[in-house]
C-alpha cells in the first residue's frame, strides 16, 4: 500500500487506499465494451505532466520511489 488519501467529491468525504501493483494483463483487453475510459501507459515523468490534482502528483511520486526501491535501482523516467 502506498498511502491513504482523503478528499471531497460534491461535498462528500472520500477515503481511498492506493497500492503499487505490477501490470500483468487487463481483463478488459479482450472486451473493450466493459471499460469506457481510455487507457494510456506513461512513464512516471510523463504521467506527472498530465495530472491535475495535487493528490495524484503526490501518489505518483510515492509510486516512483517505491518502484525504484523494489527494483533495487534509481527511479525510472
Amino acid at each position: 500500500m502506498l498511502d491513504v488519501v482523503e478528499y471531497r467529491v460534491r461535498g462528500e468525504r472520500v477515503r481511498a487506499k492506493y497500492y503499487l501493483m505490477e501490470y500483468l494483463y487487463d481483463s478488459y483487453d479482450n472486451d473493450p465494451v466493459l471499460e469506457h475510459r481510455p487507457t494510456r501507459w506513461l512513464s512516471f515523468v510523463e504521467a506527472a505532466t498530465e495530472v491535475r490534482h495535487p493528490e495524484t502528483s503526490y501518489l505518483l511520486s510515492l509510486a516512483e520511489r517505491e518502484y525504484a526501491r523494489l527494483a533495487g535501482g534509481s527511479p525510472t523516467s
